[in-house]
């Protein structure tokens, strides 16, 4: 019995792209860092704690998935106009520095 769920383990495991993991940790704490600035305003203006974390969880998960959406449809016509995925990964890689930049300067 133990064997076949220590074989259901490894192969979820085999599974897990980690290259991909590895930069998707950076990116997450990234925007996690973010919030913290929404945070320290909602205190100066003794907002309740549970109420704003519930808009922005709300928001955020409504807005990244869109982007999520709009991001796949457009490897999809990429992939049918035969753009070079490099092309594309460059693409993401400056929309990421872009909004990186803005948070920064704003």
């Amino acid at each position: 019995f133990e064997d076949s769920d220590s074989q259901e383990q490894i192969s979820i495991l085999d599974q897990v792209d980690f290259s991909s993991l590895r930069a998707t940790i950076p990116l997450t704490f990234g925007m996690c860092i973010n919030n913290l600035g929404g945070g320290v305003a909602a205190g100066l203006a003794q907002m309740s704690v549970p109420l704003v974390s519930t808009f922005v969880c709300t928001f955020s998960l409504g807005f990244f998935g869109s982007g999520y959406i709009g991001g796949n449809f457009v490897r999809s016509a990429a992939t049918r106009f035969q753009l070079r995925t490099s092309y594309v990964n460059l693409i993401a890689g400056l929309i990421l520095i872009q909004l990186g930049l803005s948070n920064l300067l704003a």
